[in-house]
Order: structure tokens, then C-alpha cells, then sequence
């Protein structure tokens, strides 16, 4: 700085005096800055400098990042939305997919369960510009009620030493892909328990 000196920065696509240029967009700008000043050695310096500006993530985000575990009812009609914020209110075309066979994502992020499970939901938002790719995923599950199942036989009575039968499971409703039946020995008590896979 000094009395009497100009500034001028050069730029592509303009000039500018006084203040630094704006740029409004990411990339990189050479830029040259002139300083002109009467009654210097030498009058007129020049620097050149390279002005950098980076792209940035976009600020967005799942309506519930975290939601609980729906109900699962049936086949096909058991769906669950979750709409994207942005927080700049742009309106910005997003790609949505499904890590999971138990369920499907619409174009417009609806999640459709085709049986009970555990999906991941990945939305992609392509970058441009200004902004870089973001990707931003949730989980949510479609869970079977306790009630929706049951034993053929509620009790069972067998005597000492018997093997215990077979006491199949009936769903009210869809089942699920798999299970296994365990036994486990308590005491004198026999427990059945159901480990899904």
C-alpha cells in the first residue's frame, strides 16, 4: 500500500479496480494485479497470482437420518418415505438404489418391502460446477409382529425321555425368508427358540 498508488486486477473476462474480483464459480483464475503509482521506481509493478476456488459438498440430508423399524404387513404394500432436504431449497435430481432384496426404492425415493428385512437406502446426487458428488445413505427394516406367529400345537406333553415332536410355526401372515428351530435344555424345562437368518 502506499499514497497515491492504483490498483487494477486483470483478470479473464474483465477487469476490476479497488477491490479484489468475484468469481462465482469453482475453478482456477490466474489473475494479474497492476499497482500504478506516480513518483515510484518503478511506476507501474505487476504481480501474478493464482486464485483457487474449491468445489464444495452439498449441504443435504434424509428427512429422519436414523428411522425406526416399520411393521412389515405384506407383500408389496408395506412402503415407507423418507424425502431429502436441501438446505440451500435448490430442487436437484437424485438417484436412488436398494443394497437389499427385501425391498425395492422408487424414482422418487419411496421404499417398497417385498418381505420383512433390512434395507439400505443410498440417494446420489451428481455434482457440476460448484458442487462435488454426494451420497448420503439410511437404514430401515420391516419387522414381522410377535402376534403374526405361532405353534401348531400350544403344549406339548411327552414323558421323560421322549424325543419332542415336531411342533411346526404358522404365520398369519408372510413368512420369513428363513429360520431355524433350536432346542436348548434348562433345568427340566426344553425350550423352543426361533433364530432367523
Amino acid at each position: 500500500s502506499g499514497e497515491g498508488i492504483t490498483v487494477k486486477y486483470i483478470y479473464d473476462g474483465g477487469e476490476a479496480t479497488e477491490q479484489s474480483p468475484e468469481f462465482r464459480n469453482a475453478g482456477t483464475y490466474p489473475v494479474t494485479v497492476l499497482f500504478t503509482g506516480s513518483g515510484y521506481n518503478p511506476e507501474t509493478k505487476t504481480i501474478n497470482v493464482s486464485m483457487v476456488i474449491n468445489k464444495v459438498d452439498r449441504d443435504v440430508k434424509f428427512t429422519d437420518p436414523n428411522p425406526n423399524d416399520i411393521l412389515f404387513e405384506d407383500s408389496f404394500s408395506t412402503s415407507f418415505s423418507n424425502p431429502i432436504v436441501f438446505k440451500s431449497g435448490e430442487v436437484v435430481p437424485v438417484t436412488y438404489s436398494c443394497s437389499s432384496t427385501c425391498a425395492t426404492v422408487s424414482p422418487s425415493g419411496a421404499v417398497i418391502f417385498s418381505s420383512a428385512g433390512t434395507a439400505k437406502i443410498t440417494a446420489f446426487i451428481e455434482g457440476d460446477d460448484n458442487y462435488n458428488d454426494t451420497e448420503i445413505s439410511y437404514t430401515i427394516g420391516a419387522k414381522l409382529e410377535i402376534s403374526d406367529m405361532s405353534f401348531d400345537s400350544p403344549k406339548i406333553v411327552i414323558t421323560y425321555g421322549d424325543a419332542v415332536p415336531d411342533n411346526d410355526l404358522t404365520f398369519s401372515s408372510s413368512q420369513p425368508g428363513s429360520y431355524d428351530t433350536l432346542y436348548e435344555k434348562y433345568g427340566n424345562f426344553v425350550a423352543r427358540m426361533i433364530k432367523y437368518k
